[in-house]
């Protein structure tokens, strides 16, 4: 049986050249590079499960029955430094980028002791320690920086970087590659009136791209935005009896003031 992984990345994503926010490029290869990482470490293990816990020789035999296609590493390419012994492996990408944000230059996810941690400080963390919304929400941030969730009472607002596919990806090609895809993971655009409704109460600064839902998840909503070269992502899931996505535009409002 096949066992094809997939992977979905809902998030808030941030994309940027050579302008005042100086590290968004190499933050967004980080967060990238990261979520790669992890998927092809999935995928080996599923592998493994289905081989006596051996890994394959090669990433190129993950194709087709655990991957769709291996994903392009930060240099465009798909020779990704792999190291298989018959139940431990360890896989890894080098960029110089990652050290100007004061991290190893070297990525990797070993089978034993999982992803290399890379936390980014406060002052370079596109999801900062003080962002904060108001009320009774139960917050859950990563230690690296990079992702954050807000829950309440059925709902979650969640805010994830994630990044260009490779290096050499623009600010205007990461905003038509997001677009095109929401139709491929079987979203399509909104219909209710949350687009307009948060263009009235103002998104400080963001300009709108698109709201998106899906019928096979009627509870989560996907909003794109752009500021100047950055591609931001939020979904807002509501697990609820009702779902009255309008009555969280106040959220989303503050939320969009401090990223």
């Amino acid at each position: 049986m096949k066992k094809m992984f997939y992977a979905m990345v809902i998030s808030l994503a941030v994309w940027g050249g050579a302008s005042a926010q100086s590290m968004d490029r190499e933050l967004a290869v980080l967060a990238s590079t990261r979520s790669k990482l992890k998927n092809i470490a999935t995928a080996l293990e599923m592998w493994a499960a289905d081989n006596e816990g051996r890994y394959p020789a090669q990433l190129q035999l993950l194709e087709g029955n655990y991957l769709q296609k291996i994903p392009l590493r930060v240099d465009g390419s798909t020779d990704w430094e792999y190291r298989v012994e018959e139940n431990h492996f360890r896989l890894s990408d080098r960029w110089d980028g990652f050290a100007r944000l004061g991290l190893p230059s070297r990525l990797t996810y070993d089978s034993e002791t999982g992803l290399t941690n890379t936390p980014v400080s406060d002052e370079l963390a596109p999801i900062h320690s003080r962002v904060r919304l108001k009320g009774s929400w139960l917050e859950s941030r990563s230690d690296t920086g990079l992702s954050a969730s807000w829950e309440r009472f059925g709902t979650r607002i969640t805010a994830r970087l994630c990044g260009a596919q490779t290096m050499f990806e623009s600010f205007e090609q990461q905003l038509a590659r997001l677009k095109q895809a929401y139709p491929s993971w079987g979203y399509k655009v909104d219909p209710s009136e949350l687009a307009d409704r948060l263009v009235q109460v103002g998104t400080n600064g963001w300009k709108l791209e698109g709201v998106f839902n899906s019928t096979g998840e009627p509870w989560r909503r996907l909003l794109l935005l752009s500021k100047g070269e950055r591609v931001l992502e939020i979904s807002l899931e509501e697990h609820g009896p009702t779902r009255q996505a309008l009555g969280h535009l106040a959220d989303l409002h503050l939320l969009l003031a401090q990223l």
